[in-house]
Order: structure tokens, then C-alpha cells, then sequence
């Protein structure tokens, strides 16, 4: 608070008086009934006179509004033209407090996305590499049987018949058995049967003339073993009725049957031979009255047996997948902020990689009686077992193992957790990742087949099936990723006041200048509190560019040149190098500026305490006080962090500020100029004891009052000065 001691208007009062003794003659000329109090109070040696007294008011009534006032160090300087002499008033020290400043603080989210993941879906054919297995069976060729003759004479009976050797090996004529063999089931012909797997079609005609016999009995027999089918599908054995007590109204009746093929059951001989016959027995009646001229004919035209398969049981079957692999490709693209990617996180929504193992052939009989089949995912993928459609399967060191029974028909799901590409280059604002699956079969896989009756159709060419490895995936969802980034930008933008209130000399009416004491340097230091939790990542934040609007009042020092002349701080090549902690900024101040507030400064408040006491206060309002924070926070180029941390970062500056020691003011003094009361005691010694006697009176004859006022605020002030008597109850 300002103190001011005062030196009183009035040093000095001289009252010149001019006394004389008389009792009858008064100089009428002063009427000090109107002009002075003439009460006089005697006692003892001495009486007084009371001189009179001034009122209270207030300096701004002596001297014009617009006098500057001064506080130099603790004094007081009323200051009019250059010619007057200051005179000083001391005052107290004096100390302003500003309240910390703090912004609610700007939460800043860095974009640093990358756009997809996108695993191609992939298939793979791979090959058996099992041995060729080939049934070879030679069967007649050029085979017919036939027989004719002139009818015999009217209700005789007659019969026709033929034989044909029929002979067929296995394996061929200089072929050998095959060892991955273990039995011949069933030899099976070529099928005529549009797809019924009847076996071949054989055809015998017979021609004679119409309504001339009647055929009691027409059979055919081939070797024993062999399956022969009526022409809806019958077995019949290996020999068939195919007519009986039919009349020929036709000259020409076809009948027709079909060789299935012949049942052997041998177990790996050298050689299968079968030398047997075909034949047919036909025995008709004449029913009708022949001519010497005809005849009747029985004919199986040229025919060849044509081999088809056979029904075999195998022994195990020695096989291999030669080791290969599935392309597992993927393109990055979004780069454009990143220079180097080293991990990924991937959300657990994303789509799980799915792999299925399925022949190619769903007839293809094979199944696999041991060893494994291993698929081995490259090192820069994690992952693990999601899903399984077979309990066996298992995932381990980016390795998935399935037993070979049961890899065929295997569908597994697996989740990929996150990706390592350190070893991986951005080009193009984009990753090319070429990873393949590998797979291979270990531990002496053999084969078996699924039955012990398989066509020997389906195992004859082994060595060209395959197993189709189908891997199908999605596009990823990314997570997070840590990542070698280059300067994310985000937007920073807040604001707040500083709180100024300080209580003040009553006297000062207006600030417009505030400088401290001498060798006094308070700073504001600026900090920035970065509240985020950390794990590891962005530890760096480039602040360049980031301005604060400072409030117009504050002054700082000449050498902060990081502050314009509109008192906006401009951050220039900084850095905070660890956001863990708070990042300070001390800024010097020299002083305070109000002058450009209505170009008269700032008005201080006066108000009226409870006890009636005045008090003025030095307030600065909220709008005058604001300071703002724009601008943009960075990220550093090259420094490693996790994408995910960029999000939610809190920036929020505060000040703390030194208090401030004032040594000069200037603006406007109105102080308080106390009334004065004043009385002359006259000592007028033992020469007046006879007043004390009765009837005696004091006559005061042309008094003269002389009143000496110095003028102690060094400028010319103009004075209104009255003087009045009162009487006895002080009334004027």
C-alpha cells in the first residue's frame, strides 16, 4: 500500500497583535462579530485566540486533472514545467502480485495413420510326389461268336452253339506288378452304359424268318468269375439267359447285355492268366413251315474287350510334397509421414487368416497314415491359433503343425497379433512386403488308401494330384504401430487472463507506468505441462512457431527478442526434448504499460470498507488480461514412437511469476489534503493579573492577523481561503 506523510499547507501562522489598554474607545472599523471568533480563553498566564480552521479536500481541486505524478524508489514527484523544482513525499515500498495464469489446455491428436494392411488371398496346388501306379491288363481282342444253319423241319427242335477261347493277364506282356499292389479285386471293362458302370455292351442278332421258330433257350457263359448285367443293371452272374420259349416275329431280334468284368481277389502274383471260354448254347423249335432255302443265324459280331480299371487293395504308399511355398503378399500404402515402420499392432477385430487343406479331386482316395505337414509363416509375422476344425492341429514359433491323417479337410484360423518389419524400406510413400508361407511334409509320410476296394483309375497317376493350400485373410486393422516418423503436425489453440488485484495508495487516482527497483528483474516464466501416459514412444515436441499473445500491459526486457512490439511470443527453433517434464521459458519484465488504455492509463477502484475507511485497488479486467495461445506443436523427423500415442496429448502452458518490486509510477495523484485548525496562545506574563479584578476589561484595539502558507507539492495551486467567527457552540 502507498503511505503518504504529508508536511501540512500551512508551516506557519504568525498573528501579529497591537494591544492597548482602554476602556471606552473601540475602532469600529472591523466587524469581528462576522470576521473572527473573539472568544478568547484565558487561564493562568496566558489566554488564546483561535485562529480558524481549513476543510478537507482533495488535491485535484489545487492543481488541473492532467499533473503527472512520479513514484521514483519510494518518493512521491508532482511534476508541473520544467522550471518548478520537484518536492518529494515518501511512500512506502510497494510489491504487485500476479496471480498464475493457466490455460485449460489444448488436447492435441497428431494424425499418423497408415492406411491398410491388406493380406492377398492366396492358393496353392501341391503336388503329390508319389509313384505312378498302373494297372495293366491285356483282354481279347477281335472276339465274335456265331453259328447258323437251315431250319429243321416244322416241330423239331435244333440247337445252335459256339465257343471262343477267351484269355486275359495281368499285368501285360513285360510289365511287372506293382509293388504299392497288394490284391487284385475286380478286373472292370470299359462302360457302355452311359455312365450306369454296367460294364461293355455285348450284342447278339439273330435272323431268321419271321413267325418261323420259336427260341426255347438262349444263354451265354463266360469264365468263370466274371459279372454279366441284363440291360436294367441285374447281376447274372458269369453267364446270362438272354431269351426263352420266344417266338421270332422278326427276321432280325437283337438282345444285348453287358460285361461287368470278372472278380479275381489275387494277392500279388507274378502273373494273373485266366484261359477260358465264352460261349453261347441256342435252342429253338420250328413253329412255322420253313423253305429248303432258310436258315437261321446267331451271330456276336467282332468285339474287343476293353479295359477299364481295376478294383484293387494297396499297400502303403510311399509319398512327398516337395517343400514349397505360398505367396502371403501385402502392399502398405498412406506412408507419407513415415520414414521407416518397425512394428505393427493390429486390433483384434480384425479378420482372423484363415487356412484350408483340400484335395483337388474330392475322389482322389488317398489319406496319409503318418508323418506331418508343417506351414511355416516368416519371422516378421505374430501370430497365434485362433480356431480349429481338428484338435491335433497346433501353432508354435510360427510354425502350424498338423499330423498328415489329418491335414486333408484341415481348416484353421489364425490371428495375426502384429507384424515386425524393421528389416522393411518405404518407397513411395508405400511397403512392398514379399513374405511367403513355406510348407513341407516331415517324417516318412506314406500314403494309404482310403478302402481296400479303390479303382485303380484314381491311384494310377499319383504323382498328378494335388492338395490345394488355400490361404485367404483381408484387410488388417491397424491398432497402432511404432514408427520412424517424420513431423506430424496438430493445432494448438487456448486462451486465459492474468489476475491482477493489488491494494494501492488512496491517493493514486490513475496508473500509466510501472518500472521496478533498480537491479529488480521479476520474470514470467512460461511452462508447458504435456499430460499424457506414457509407455514408451514420442518423448520430443517441436514447438516452433507456437505463439502466445502476452496481456499489452506487461514490459519486457529489450533483450527477449522473441517478443514482438505487440507483445506476441513467438517460439523460435525449440524444442521441449523430454514431455515427461514440464518445458520453461523465463521472459524478463522491466515493467508495466497502461498508457494505452483511453490514452490516460488504468483507473484504479476506490470502495468503502465496513468500518467507513476508503481503500483503492489496483484491478485489471479479465478483457485487458487475456493472453492467447495459437500455433502448431510438431513432432521431431526421425524419432521412434508408437502411433497410438500420438492421440489425447494435453498441451496446457502456465506462468509463474516473481513478484514484483516497484521502484517508479507514473499517473495521476489526487491525495487527500486534511483540514487544519490552528490557535495562538498569547503569553501575556503577570502584567495581566488586574484583569482578574472586577470590572476590569480587555479592549483588543486595531488587531492584525498575518496568515503564512507554504506551498510544500511544488506546483502552483490556487488557493480559496475564508475566514469566520463563531460563537460559543462553534456555529459559524
Amino acid at each position: 500500500m502507498f503511505k503518504v506523510k504529508r508536511e501540512p499547507l500551512i508551516s506557519a501562522v504568525m498573528l501579529l497583535i497591537s494591544l492597548g489598554m482602554t476602556t471606552s474607545c473601540i475602532d469600529n472599523g472591523y466587524d469581528l462579530n462576522k470576521d473572527i471568533d473573539l472568544t478568547i480563553s484565558v487561564g493562568g498566564d496566558a489566554f488564546t485566540i483561535p485562529l480558524g480552521f481549513s476543510e478537507e479536500t482533495k488535491l485535484s481541486k489545487l492543481i488541473e486533472e492532467t499533473e503527472t505524478l512520479k513514484l521514483e524508489d519510494g518518493v512521491y514527484s508532482i511534476r508541473k514545467d520544467d522550471t518548478i523544482d520537484p518536492v518529494d513525499i515518501n511512500v512506502d515500498d510497494v510489491n504487485i502480485h500476479i496471480d498464475r495464469p493457466e490455460f485449460e489446455g489444448t488436447r492435441v491428436n497428431f494424425e499418423a495413420k497408415i492406411d491398410n494392411f491388406t493380406i492377398t488371398d492366396k492358393s496353392k496346388e501341391v503336388p503329390l510326389k508319389a509313384p505312378e501306379i498302373d494297372v495293366n491288363v491285356d483282354l481279347p481282342k477281335d472276339k465274335e461268336l456265331n453259328d447258323n444253319g437251315p431250319i429243321v423241319k416244322t416241330n423239331e427242335t435244333h440247337t445252335l452253339h459256339n465257343n471262343s477261347s477267351f484269355e486275359f493277364r495281368y499285368p501285360k506282356e513285360n510289365s511287372e506288378w506293382p509293388k504299392e499292389v497288394k490284391t487284385i479285386k475286380t478286373v472292370v471293362l470299359h462302360d457302355d452304359s452311359n455312365g450306369n458302370d454296367l460294364g461293355q455292351k455285348i450284342t447278339f442278332t439273330v435272323k431268321t424268318p419271321a413267325n418261323m421258330i420259336r427260341i426255347d433257350n438262349f444263354a451265354v457263359t463266360f469264365p468263370e468269375g466274371f459279372i454279366l448285367k441284363n440291360i436294367n443293371g441285374k447281376d447274372k452272374g458269369n453267364s446270362i439267359q438272354l431269351a426263352t420259349n420266344n417266338i421270332l416275329d422278326k427276321t432280325i431280334a437283337t438282345y444285348e447285355f453287358y460285361v461287368y468284368g470278372q472278380e479275381l481277389n489275387k494277392n500279388n502274383p507274378e502273373i494273373i492268366s485266366i484261359n477260358s471260354e465264352i460261349k453261347f448254347d441256342s435252342k429253338y423249335t420250328t413253329v412255322g413251315t420253313p423253305n429248303d432255302n432258310d436258315k437261321v443265324y446267331v451271330d456276336m459280331g467282332k468285339t474287343d474287350f476293353i479295359f477299364d480299371h481295376a478294383i484293387v487293395a494297396t499297400n502303403e504308399i510311399e509319398t512327398d510334397v516337395t517343400p514349397d511355398e505360398v505367396d502371403m503378399s501385402t502392399t502398405i500404402t498412406g506412408l507419407d509421414d513415415i520414414n521407416k515402420i518397425f512394428t505393427i499392432q493390429f486390433d483384434k477385430n480384425s479378420p482372423n487368416i484363415k487356412i484350408a487343406i483340400t484335395k483337388k479331386d474330392p475322389q482322389l482316395p488317398v489319406d496319409f497314415k503318418d508323418g506331418y505337414l508343417v506351414i511355416e509363416f516368416p519371422d516378421c509375422y505374430q501370430l497365434k491359433l485362433e480356431k480349429q476344425n481338428k484338435t491335433s492341429i497346433t501353432y508354435s514359433d510360427g510354425k502350424l503343425i498338423m499330423p498328415a491323417v489329418d491335414m486333408i479337410g484341415s481348416e484353421v484360423e489364425l490371428k495375426l497379433t502384429s507384424a515386425n518389419l524393421e528389416n522393411e524400406t518405404v518407397e513411395n510413400n508405400q511397403i512392398k512386403l514379399e513374405k511367403a508361407v513355406q510348407y513341407y511334409l516331415k517324417d516318412n509320410t506314406s500314403m494309404i488308401l482310403q478302402s481296400d476296394e479303390v479303382s485303380s483309375s484314381n491311384i494310377a497317376n499319383l504323382s498328378g494330384e494335388t492338395l490345394d493350400i488355400d490361404i485367404t485373410a483381408g484387410e488388417m486393422i491397424i491398432e497402432n504401430a511404432k514408427v520412424d516418423a517424420k513431423a506430424y503436425t496438430a493445432e494448438v489453440k487456448d486462451e486465459t487472463s492474468f489476475k491482477v488485484e493489488q491494494e494501492v495508495d488512496n491517493a493514486l487516482s490513475r496508473l500509466k507506468t510501472i518500472a521496478w527497483k533498480e537491479g529488480d528483474n521479476p520474470k514470467i516464466t512460461l511452462k508447458i505441462n504435456f499430460s499424457k501416459v506414457y509407455e514408451k514412444g514420442i518423448n520430443k515436441l517441436n514447438l516452433t512457431g507456437l505463439k502466445i499473445q502476452m496481456p499489452k500491459f506487461i514490459k519486457f526486457a529489450a533483450d527477449e527478442t522473441d517478443i514482438d512490439e505487440n507483445n506476441i511470443l513467438t517460439f523460435k527453433n525449440e524444442t521441449a526434448t523430454d514431455i515427461s517434464k514440464e518445458y520453461e521459458k523465463p521472459l524478463k519484465t522491466i515493467g508495466m504499460d497502461f498508457s494505452y488504455m483511453d490514452d490516460k492509463g488504468l483507473e484504479t477502484e476506490e470502495s468503502t470498507a465496513a468500518d467507513g475507511s476508503k481503500k483503492r485497488t489496483l484491478k485489471i479486467k479479465e478483457e485487458q488480461a487475456k493472453a492467447t495461445i495459437t500455433g502448431n506443436v510438431k513432432t521431431l523427423s526421425g524419432e521412434i514412437l508408437n502411433t497410438s500415442e500420438l492421440q489425447g496429448i494435453l498441451v496446457q502452458p502456465y506462468a509463474d511469476i516473481d513478484e514484483m518490486h516497484v521502484g517508479k509510477v507514473t499517473g495521476t495523484v489526487d491525495p487527500v489534503i486534511e483540514s487544519v485548525e490552528e490557535e495562538v496562545d498569547l503569553d501575556l506574563g503577570d502584567d495581566l493579573d488586574f484583569l482578574k479584578d472586577e470590572g476590569n476589561e480587555l479592549d483588543i484595539h486595531n488587531p492584525q492577523i498575518k496568515l503564512t502558507l507554504k506551498n510544500t507539492v511544488g506546483v502552483p495551486v490556487d488557493l480559496e481561503l475564508n475566514m469566520y467567527n463563531t460563537d460559543d457552540n462553534g456555529k459559524k
